[in-house]
């Protein structure tokens, strides 16, 4: 949530390239920061290269900053490849839902910490 008030609420989605969500494949224990593209894709830079991420991993909340609850499914691997520079890998995560063909959402309250 962005805004809040008595009439209404100002969410951001994950698609939003300004949105950060940390993220885990549960597989390996590989946590990254997500990034949204504004399609129904987002993105894992700065991976080392050599981690063996698979095509079908699993990605989840990570949980810790307090904004997402933990495990939480984001979506799975649709892409691994090296960045421009050939330093670290990009992963390409397809989101387990359409954030721009919603019926329902779910607000929780704050997670206590």
């Amino acid at each position: 949530m962005v805004k809040v008030d008595s009439h209404g609420a100002v969410v951001r989605l994950i698609t939003d390239p300004d949105q950060k969500l940390g993220v885990l494949i549960p597989r390996l224990g590989l946590t990254g920061i997500l990034v949204g593209n504004s399609q129904n894709l987002a993105r894992i830079d700065f991976v080392p290269v050599g981690t063996n991420v698979n095509v079908g991993d699993k990605v989840v909340t990570l949980g810790k900053a307090g904004t997402f609850p933990e495990n939480h499914p984001v979506g799975s691997v649709v892409a691994v490849r090296r960045d421009a520079e050939g330093a670290s890998m990009e992963i390409d995560v397809k989101l387990t839902e359409n954030c721009y063909d919603l019926s329902h959402v779910l607000v929780l309250p704050p997670l206590e910490g």
